[in-house]
């Protein structure tokens, strides 16, 4: 859906618009990706972690509505999104923006309703719910979303790889959309972590035609790499619990990623056991009160409601949350810019992965740590590359680790504030790790 204005013209309301959603100055790539967009091309976005990608499609709706010289509140954008904590997040920040934005789930028929009459300018939805049901089917084919549905967006683009042959298969097949969105509606994929192999596998499954690229390298220089073996719990995390009874709330935050729930569960109840009635802030309060808890888990089997609780504790600069230990659902799109480790017990599945999962440290660019413990039972599903990442003490980490990505340069003088690696030879005077 092109609009030939001039480029000067449409700047100006691409301006406008993100002012009006509380984006003062858009960055350059974000520009790009909205230029382009409204001049009718396809779009695949790799951007870093806390970059503002969704910014990209949140200004979308009130720009189109100026495009086509429509009342306030007419054009709809559709983003597929991966996990409800991510949506309900996206929603509530969408709304303090001034944007109607709503989630359509399972759970919550009412927005549903309102969504389907075209009461809302965003409407998040999952793969699932939107190719798994004969309802939104018919939603995207009736004379509403026909004339109204400006945009399709796909956050979290990486999932259409990595979840699409077996974990979620609706992912692969989000490509089928293109049949049932209005003809001339142009798609956007968003990522913070894609391989060249990768990008041009998703643009061919979403069915993306020479599709506009914008990418920055993932790599983020204040991010410490590291690995080390795991040797036991008490070994491995007998130092964080140390710093946290002793630093309590003034201790940066933490991400443990476990790959199974009963570690999760192990490594909690080893903190509750150190900490003791230091478990909460204030001190003595019951663990029960989610909202006083220094360390939480978040997995699977945890309850939708404490999600909630997790996610809004861990993203507050006053709640006393300061360790959360997950399986990798966590985290995934949240804006929690003080995050100062990343800890995986046990190397990801493959390299991109790990870059999408250490990117939600250090988003204010402090200095931070991004760790994996590694063993013998901790090596399973794992590819070769990542074994090599983990075992190889011979190779700066960083080259290492971003070699397959577009934009990265390698960098061979970063010194001792790269990876556990070019700290060993390091040489710069008043080392701190000599």
């Amino acid at each position: 859906m092109a609009y030939h204005l001039d480029e000067e013209a449409l700047e100006l309301l691409i301006r406008d618009s993100a002012s009006s959603c509380g984006y003062p100055l858009l960055k350059d790539q974000q520009k790009q990706v909205v230029l382009s967009f409204c001049q009718g091309k396809d779009i695949f976005a790799c951007l870093p972690t806390g970059f503002g990608k969704s910014a990209c499609f949140v200004i979308l709706p009130k720009l189109f509505d100026l495009l086509r010289k429509e009342s306030p509140g007419h054009s709809i954008v559709i983003v597929i999104s991966p996990l409800n904590s991510l949506m309900k997040d996206q929603v509530r920040s969408c709304r303090e923006r001034g944007v109607a934005a709503a989630a359509v789930t399972h759970d919550d028929k009412s927005s549903e309703e309102e969504a389907i009459k075209g009461g809302f300018q965003i409407v998040y939805i999952s793969p699932e719910m939107i190719l798994g049901t004969k309802k939104w089917r018919s939603v995207l084919d009736s004379n509403l979303y026909q004339s109204r549905l400006v945009g399709l967006v796909i956050d979290e683009a990486h999932c259409v790889k990595t979840w699409g042959d077996d974990f979620r298969q609706m992912f692969k097949e989000l490509g089928h959309l293109r049949a049932l969105i209005p003809t001339g509606t142009n798609m956007m994929a968003l990522t913070a972590t894609a391989t060249t192999r990768s990008r041009l596998e998703i643009c061919l499954r979403l069915g993306m035609e020479n599709p506009h690229v914008v990418q920055l390298s993932p790599d983020k220089p204040n991010i410490f790499l590291s690995c080390n073996e795991f040797d036991s719990i008490p070994a491995s995390f007998g130092l964080l619990a140390k710093r946290l009874k002793e630093e309590r709330t003034k201790m940066g935050r933490v991400i443990i990623f476990c790959k199974k729930i009963a570690l999760c569960s192990q490594i909690y109840s080893y903190f509750l056991y150190i900490l003791r009635e230091g478990f909460t802030e204030p001190r003595g309060v019951s663990v029960a009160s989610i909202e006083s808890r220094l360390v939480d888990m978040f997995t699977s089997g945890t309850h939708p409601e404490v999600k909630e609780v997790i996610l809004k504790s861990f993203q507050s600069q006053t709640a006393p949350l300061r360790i959360v230990i997950a399986t990798i659902a966590f985290g995934m799109g949240i804006d929690c810019p003080d995050v100062r480790e990343i800890i995986h017990v046990g190397p990801p599945s493959d390299v991109e992965d790990y870059v999408q999962q250490i990117g939600r440290a250090g988003r204010d660019n402090l200095p931070s740590f991004a760790t994996v413990l590694y063993g013998r039972n901790l090596m399973r599903n794992t590819s070769k590359t990542m074994l090599e990442y983990c075992r190889r003490n011979d190779l700066c980490r960083r080259n290492f680790l971003f070699s397959e990505f577009d934009s990265y340069s390698p960098s061979y003088n970063r010194g001792c504030h790269c990876c556990d690696v070019c700290s060993i030879i390091c040489s710069c005077f008043n080392c701190s790790f000599n």
